[in-house]
């Protein structure tokens, strides 16, 4: 019974988890819980656990007798999780390179031709989950699965719970080059320019996430509305 619930737990932890990356919950916004209970047909206690381990997990914020709502990113946060996500990803280069092998680049190279060929049609949130996909194949070929998992969550972090819904072109175009100069480097087994690509592709990458919440900041300001 205890193991039954256990999985009934993880099940309605993801669905939740899914809707606030796919922003069908959006940053803000305030998390009904016999709304969530009802839509995914279970009672409120697997809810109400899935909704604590997200606060824990930085996705929610409680506000004391107000209940959850889902946690927009902030400039600091994203400052501060850029420096976390720069030593995982040297540390995947480093690994990626002492364990690649053809097969794996090959699969690098499947994951980079994908985000450009997603950029041929829309730039929406999903250009950020093949970003993603990107680094995560990077960090597997370095076969150290409890840092595959660490950059997961905080590529989680950065990306879904920013109020940012789109990726402009030229942002686009820019990552497209990084992602090539880091799969070139990494085929040739080059360390420093690997890690130098890296770096200039984090700071992209922040840059961006940080010039889209100033923008936002703005925005709301000049329509007399409190970010």
């Amino acid at each position: 019974m205890g193991r039954n619930n256990s999985n009934a737990n993880e099940i309605i932890y993801s669905k939740i988890k899914t809707m606030l990356i796919m922003h069908e919950i959006v940053p803000g916004q305030k998390l009904q819980m016999e709304d969530l209970a009802n839509s995914l047909k279970v009672s409120k206690t697997p809810v109400q656990s899935a909704l604590g381990i997200l606060a824990k997990e930085g996705f929610l914020k409680l506000l004391p007798n107000k209940g959850y709502y889902a946690k927009d990113v902030t400039s600091e946060e994203i400052t501060e999780l850029y420096q976390i996500r720069e030593s995982l990803e040297i540390l995947s280069i480093k690994n990626a390179i002492s364990n690649s092998t053809s097969q794996s680049i090959d699969r690098l190279q499947d994951k980079k031709l994908a985000y450009e060929n997603i950029l041929k049609g829309s730039f929406g949130r999903n250009v950020f989950m093949y970003d993603m996909n990107f680094h995560l194949e990077l960090a597997e070929i370095g076969r150290n699965r409890n840092l595959t998992t660490l950059l997961k969550q905080i590529l989680e972090r950065v990306y879904f719970t920013s109020k940012l819904d789109i990726l402009f072109v030229k942002e686009g175009l820019d990552i497209c080059e990084s992602h090539e100069e880091i799969f070139d480097a990494i085929k040739c087994k080059n360390i420093d320019k690997a890690i130098n690509c890296i770096r200039n592709h984090l700071r992209l990458g922040r840059d961006y996430l940080l010039n889209g919440v100033q923008m936002r900041k703005e925005f709301l300001k000049m329509n007399g509305v409190d970010s």
